[in-house]
């Protein structure tokens, strides 16, 4: 959770994600800056952004134009009252969920790497078999907690299970990621 992680400087991430679009400069979020553009898709977008009050960095999921699909608004909003009663270092922290008129955010603690499981495996190969059993049991810890609280996850895949790596560079092999710190799933 953001509690147990130290500030992150957001330099760094800055020269890797695109600017912030106009549309999405001025949002209604009073304590929250929009730093950069995570990524962006039909639906709405995602920012990076910087909590005002502690400097820590979180990302905000954007749902656009959320009156024109109710389903996607409502599982949005599923999704963050879940994430609210889940609290453990390997599931994401959902810190907020606001709507204003035709707008929902979803703000979340921001996981640092840009690394999915998938993409890891994909850039560096097959994983070693000690770090393979360390990332199995951080998923296996924080999908037990989830199911503890009655939370049954329905995608668990490698594109889901995002690396907690804190380098805006990706790393050249298995052993440098094993190596950080910060290292969770």
């Amino acid at each position: 959770p953001m509690s147990d992680t130290p500030a992150i400087d957001p330099s760094p991430w800055l020269e890797v994600f695109e600017p912030v679009p106009p549309a999405f400069q001025e949002l209604p979020l009073t304590g929250y800056q929009p730093l950069a553009l995570i990524g962006e898709g039909g639906m709405g977008a995602v920012l990076l952004a910087q909590r005002e009050t502690d400097e820590q960095l979180v990302t905000i999921k954007v749902l656009t134009n959320a009156d024109a699909d109710q389903n996607v608004t409502k599982r949005l909003e599923r999704e963050a009252l879940t994430l609210r009663s889940l609290q453990h270092p390997n599931i994401v922290a959902c810190l907020a969920y606001l709507r204003d008129a035709n707008r929902c955010f979803l703000i979340m603690e921001f996981v640092p790497g840009r690394l999915s499981l998938r993409y890891a495996g994909g850039m560096l190969g097959p994983c070693p078999e000690t770090l393979a059993l360390r990332l199995l049991a951080e998923t296996t810890a924080g999908l037990a907690h989830a199911h503890d609280h009655g939370v049954i996850h329905r995608d668990v895949t490698p594109d889901n299970l995002l690396l907690f790596f804190n380098h805006p560079e990706p790393p050249d092999t298995w052993a440098q990621l094993a190596q950080a710190p910060e290292l969770r799933v």
